[in-house]
């Protein structure tokens, strides 16, 4: 039979032995749970979307370029004719002189050239104008145009009635084109005849683009 001081110790030993074991077990169990739980929270985290680069866009995607848009300026009429006058300023015996009714023309050549034309009838002689003329265009900050100053030279030619008694002489001109609308232009001009004397007359018209 034991002392009993030695069943005491034996006891108390066991108990020990247990209490480390259930231990162990509770931290065990523990760290199980809570590796579970950061699992399940990774799990449950939606996974990130890849990044889109410019290089991913497809050509689908891409926006049209402007190589398809028609540019503004080749759309707009190049050809004109209008009615107006002539006022002379200066000169003996020739339309440019006198005051008279006027047809003109103006046909564009690009933004910066055109040929310029005018047909006088004053009440003696009947003048034909035509010459190239450098344009200037004064366009807005949208690109509209708003004026069109030019000058240039050419050639005069007067004569009397139907091509009687003819008259060919050096011309220069200057002036100012107003558009109106796309179609409508309000122009003016300052024609110069190399006669003798010389032959200054203003012009003054209206005209329709085509």
């Amino acid at each position: 039979m034991l002392h009993p001081s030695t069943r005491l110790f034996s006891m108390a030993l066991n108990m020990a032995l247990i209490l480390t074991l259930g231990e162990q077990v509770v931290q065990a169990q523990s760290s199980q749970t809570a590796v579970n739980a950061e699992t399940s929270s990774r799990l449950a985290q939606p996974s990130p979307s890849p990044d889109v680069t410019p290089s991913d866009v497809t050509p689908s995607d891409a926006t049209p370029s402007d190589e398809t848009a028609e540019p503004t300026e080749s759309r707009q009429p190049r050809n004109f004719i209008g009615v107006g006058g002539s006022i002379g300023l200066s000169g003996e015996d020739i339309g440019l002189s006198e005051s008279g009714f006027a047809i003109m023309n103006r046909k564009d050549l690009n933004d910066r050239l055109s040929i310029r034309g005018a047909n006088v009838f004053g009440s003696t002689r009947n003048d034909n104008t035509i010459a190239l003329t450098v344009n200037f265009p004064v366009r807005s900050s949208s690109g509209e145009t708003q004026l069109i100053p030019f000058v240039g030279g050419g050639l005069l030619i007067s004569s009397k009635g139907l091509f009687n008694d003819v008259l060919v002489r050096g011309l220069a001109t200057g002036g100012i084109d107003v558009p109106l609308s796309r179609r409508f232009t309000a122009t003016s001009a300052v024609n110069v005849g190399f006669t003798d004397p010389v032959a200054v007359g203003v012009g003054l018209g209206v005209m329709y683009g085509f």
